[in-house]
């Protein structure tokens, strides 16, 4: 984390839906730093390095929820501050529907663009986000049918854009279970990623220092346009836990259950050594956005009682 906050990369952290936090790292396919991807034919392009490991919890969303993308420089929010200067670039987001309880491969077809913001007023997507804390609000189509999602936010910094290969790609995924009352949308043109752009694309291999935005191109495709007046908002839960019975305490994609219940000196200490068993996991899975909740349930470890 360090040596990618140094050079001022950045990353997505967590998501809000409609305005409530998931949490850091929860529901996040997070990398093991703040590196960007360089290599646009790269695996790597669809949901950053380790993107491929489904994470234990899927958020709850709704067709026509506003999913809010936390960006930043220090993962763990420990010294934070905006995206550098020099991270001049446009910013995208697109979704994959996913097969049962989100199974699936995110490196390949059937990806579409939901959103994205280029230049314009003088200025790229990436300084609009300086501007607002390092987030971006967006929509999810109101129509799509029910299921499992990735939701994938990009940013583009085009410092070095003018040398090929030279455009550095900051990618982040999220994995969402969206409820839909009478959406049916499933769009049909979708793209592969990696394969919806090239290291010569006009807007990949972009001098950003001569054309300062002049006539600039977003990659991609153009976004999805709602169709039909499907979806709705039913009630939904704070997170869909697709991995875990309960959450007492929550760590990114980590959740602590319940101790087993004891009755005596012998199971006391069964119940203890489960605690501090599950304490481990948590630290062990610790992602780049730290471990609060794991501190948490350590507290929780020690008070139990001496059980002799």
């Amino acid at each position: 984390m360090g040596a990618g906050s140094a050079v001022a990369h950045h990353v997505v952290t967590n998501i809000w839906v409609d305005g409530v936090d998931q949490g850091p790292g929860t529901c996040m396919r997070l990398p093991l730093n703040t590196s960007p991807i360089l290599d646009v034919n790269s695996q790597e392009m669809a949901c950053n390095v380790n993107g491929g490991i489904q994470a234990g919890i899927t958020c709850a969303a709704h067709a026509g929820s506003t999913i809010t993308v936390q960006w930043r420089t220090w993962p763990d929010n420990s010294n934070d501050g905006p995206i550098a200067d020099s991270h001049q670039g446009p910013c995208a987001v697109y979704m994959k529907q996913m097969g049962a309880k989100g199974s699936g491969n995110v490196a390949g077809g059937g990806w579409f663009k939901i959103w994205h913001d280029g230049f314009h007023d003088g200025e790229f997507c990436t300084n609009r986000l300086r501007k607002n804390s390092n987030r971006m609000d967006v929509t999810i189509p109101a129509d799509l049918a029910a299921g499992y999602y990735t939701f994938r936010a990009e940013s583009l910094a085009l410092h070095q854009g003018q040398n090929l290969g030279g455009a550095q790609w900051y990618i982040g995924c999220a994995q969402l279970f969206v409820y839909s009352t009478g959406g049916n949308a499933n769009p049909k043109n979708t793209v592969s990623i990696p394969g919806y752009v090239t290291a010569k694309h006009p807007g990949v291999l972009y001098n950003w220092w001569l054309k300062m935005g002049a006539d600039y191109v977003i990659p991609g495709p153009a976004p999805y346009i709602k169709t039909n007046a499907g979806g709705g908002k039913p009630q939904i839960v704070p997170f869909y836990a697709s991995k875990y019975p309960e959450c007492l305490v929550k760590n990114a994609n980590w959740c602590a259950v319940t101790p087993p219940a004891y009755t005596n000196e012998a199971t006391c200490w069964k119940a203890s050594e489960n605690c501090w068993k599950q304490l481990d996991a948590c630290y062990k899975e610790a992602p780049i956005t730290g471990n609060k909740g794991c501190k948490e349930w350590e507290n929780k470890c020690s008070n139990y009682k001496v059980c002799s």
